[in-house]
């Protein structure tokens, strides 16, 4: 969309046809440069809320995990696990 944006924004009145054309070209490119900046904001924003959500999502999971594990040790009344479940271990990619 930038590519298309900047290609736009190259063109000289000429290349356009009569000047009612470039100015609602130039109002048009405007617009379009705006929402994409808006697109790549709320993009932006997106990425890093779903990296924080994965991060706080990995800490409770590995909590609970050690948490469980930790019962399930003093239950059995010895060895226990890791700490990593298996959704942790592939949101981290190793698994």
């Amino acid at each position: 969309m930038t590519r298309a944006n900047n290609a736009l924004k190259d063109l000289a009145p000429s290349d356009m046809g009569s000047d009612e054309i470039n100015e609602s070209a130039g109002e048009f490119q405007d617009r379009w440069e705006h929402g994409i900046e808006k697109i790549i904001e709320f993009s932006t924003s997106l990425t890093d809320g779903l990296r924080k959500a994965r991060d706080l999502y990995v800490e409770i999971d590995g909590g609970a995990a050690s948490a469980l594990g930790q019962m399930a040790s003093e239950l059995s009344g010895g060895g226990g696990q890791s700490g990593d479940s298996d959704i942790t271990r592939r949101l981290e990619g190793k698994a």
